[in-house]
């Protein structure tokens, strides 16, 4: 399914969210960004260092 043309010229923004558990000092981090054009609607899940070790 594309997006229509309508929805792609029109700004929109990503929201990233890392949890405590995913950094060094235990802190949490949210972000967003404001994107625009062109889309990437791709969400990647990333394991955490200690998960790719055991």
């Amino acid at each position: 399914m594309r997006p229509s043309k309508e929805f792609l010229q029109h700004g929109h923004c990503t929201a990233t969210a890392v949890d405590g558990s995913a950094t060094a000092d235990g802190g949490c981090i949210a972000a967003t960004s404001a994107d625009g054009t062109p889309m990437d609607f791709r969400l990647v899940y990333v394991r955490s260092s200690a998960a790719l070790w055991s």
